[in-house]
């Protein structure tokens, strides 16, 4: 059954086939010339998906057409994240339980924000004015939308994160990994987790 008509097994079952055939082509054209669409538009510059959290598509534009620009109700907050986690002294748990407890801030559809979501904002080049295009490509593009941070900023943020060579302890908080390096052969000063066991049975 298709919008048209129905089809039965006493049918013309080569007039079926040319129809099927016509519909997976309109298919495949359709997807192309989308594909070629968002493809121009990141070479103009701007972001061909969703806007990152702390930007807005411009309402006023066309679809396809609709450039990104700040959320003025976001912008400010995002940026006060990005600022706690420059100053050293903060981890992205205790950014995320400031901003959704303290602040109030919520999503564009109204809800909490994820503490994923906020790794990834800290991830994100595209909030100091670059993003890649399919992701993965290696396709680089310099964004026309205004940035939020420096690439100066962000290089740091990853260092804080832990991104380049060292991975980050997922199950401990250590207050001053990432920001300590040894004096003499400039290597970062990393943490783990000891348990000593005493012989009266105290374990610390």
């Amino acid at each position: 059954r298709t919008y048209e008509r129905n089809y039965y097994p006493t049918d013309n079952v080569l007039m079926m086939s040319v129809e099927f055939g016509m519909a997976n082509q309109f298919i495949l054209d359709l997807s192309s010339n989308t594909k070629r669409g968002l493809k121009t538009k990141a070479e103009r510059g701007w972001y061909p998906q969703h806007a990152p959290v702390g930007y807005t598509h411009n309402p006023f534009k066309r679809k396809g057409e609709k450039e990104i620009i700040k959320d003025e109700g976001r912008w400010a907050l995002v940026r006060k994240m990005f600022d706690m986690m420059l100053s050293g002294i903060y981890t992205p748990p205790t950014i995320h339980r400031t901003a959704v407890q303290d602040w109030g801030f919520r999503m564009p559809n109204g809800k909490l924000m994820a503490r994923s979501t906020l790794y990834r904002v800290f991830a994100n080049p595209f909030y100091y004015g670059k993003f890649e295009y399919p992701e993965g490509s290696g396709n680089w593009y310099q964004g026309n939308h205004e940035p939020l941070i420096t690439e100066a900023e962000y290089d740091k943020i990853q260092l804080l994160l832990g991104r380049k060579g060292r991975p980050r302890p997922k199950t401990h908080q250590f207050a001053f990994t990432g920001m300590i390096r040894c004096g003499e052969c400039g290597a970062m000063v990393t943490a783990e987790p000891k348990t000593k066991c005493q012989k009266n049975g105290n374990i610390h």
